[in-house]
């Protein structure tokens, strides 16, 4: 089954379930085709995307964002859609618990927050810094996410090597204090403490995928990109 937003966001469903996740309870996501993804949601979180207490499920782009509709989200923990937007955009999940479901504040009682960075490229090194670069303001606003780690420079145009200042936030107020650690794809890590304004700052080393994750009272934050190569 297939549904089409007015924004040219094309999102297909899987509806059985399919492996399970590689590492922990960590929420994953990895490229099956040219523009499809496929996300699969931890099973310590619930055991199908049915199931979960689900607060946020949304791709947004620079001309706006593509709700995924929970009445057609698969009994599996693998959900499989695409992006056809160029340039980046960014995946985000907000979910808890199937507990939580139904509640008045359900919203409130999500356990992770991730956010993936997304980017199309072309092959063309200039033409694809320029889209990169653009969609700074997308990829570094607020989200709101009942935890959260909001990059301060623009993670999709992140050099390995340079500063990369974060803001934690839980329930919306920033967490001073706080300690948030970058793993990287290929093993080793990085990790720093947030100043009394609640910025962290790291120095991503190498180039390729990193998750940055920050964990405050019980609930998750993760920030996922991808850093480039000098």
């Amino acid at each position: 089954m297939r549904a089409r937003s007015a924004i040219g966001l094309v999102m297909a469903f899987a509806w059985a379930a399919w492996a399970e996740p590689s590492r922990g309870a960590e929420m994953r996501l990895q490229r099956i085709e040219r523009h499809g993804y496929r996300l699969t949601l931890p099973e310590a979180v619930a055991g199908s995307w049915r199931e979960a207490n689900i607060a946020r499920l949304q791709v947004r782009i620079p001309r706006g964002a593509g709700r995924l509709d929970h009445g057609l989200l698969p009994a599996g923990r693998e959900l499989d859609f695409a992006v056809d937007a160029p340039g980046c955009s960014m995946v985000q999940v907000d979910v808890g618990p199937a507990s939580a479901r139904g509640a008045s504040d359900a919203w409130q009682r999500v356990t992770h927050c991730t956010k993936f960075v997304l980017c199309a490229d072309t092959g063309d090194p200039a033409v694809d810094l320029r889209a990169r670069r653009a969609a700074g303001q997308l990829l570094t606003a607020k989200s709101g996410s009942r935890i959260e780690i909001r990059p301060l420079f623009n993670p999709a145009a992140l050099i390995a090597g340079a500063a990369f200042p974060v803001r934690l936030y839980a329930a919306g107020r920033a967490v001073a204090g706080g300690g948030v650690e970058a793993i990287g794809a290929e093993g080793g890590g990085v990790s720093a403490v947030a100043d009394a304004h609640g910025i962290a700052v790291l120095t991503i080393p190498q180039p390729g995928a990193w998750r940055l994750r920050f964990s405050h009272q019980g609930r998750v934050a993760e920030l996922v990109f991808d850093a480039l190569s000098r």
